[in-house]
């Protein structure tokens, strides 16, 4: 993955931590370094997907724009857990 790719994904994903719950949030690279936060990843894959479904669907239940790209950030951040 190259640098301008993980640091856009490092944005998004921050964002959504913002959303999810202000008072947990780390900063992302603290998140996602330590990788010991377990539930807080758990809780934004949870999120993300719950978004997936909610948004991310076209009516023929093929991934749209939005989709595509939460589906990239749920590969991301499953990644980054089984490190």
């Amino acid at each position: 993955m190259s640098r301008k790719n993980e640091n856009e994904y490092i944005k998004i994903i921050n964002e959504y931590l913002v959303s999810i719950n202000r008072d947990k949030v780390l900063s992302v690279q603290e998140f996602i370094s330590k990788q010991k936060k377990e539930e807080l990843l758990d809780d934004c894959v949870d999120y993300i997907s719950n978004q997936f479904c909610t948004l991310g669907l076209d009516d023929n239940s093929e991934p749209n724009q939005y989709g595509l790209i939460l589906e990239e950030i749920i590969d991301f951040l499953n990644e980054q857990n089984e490190q």
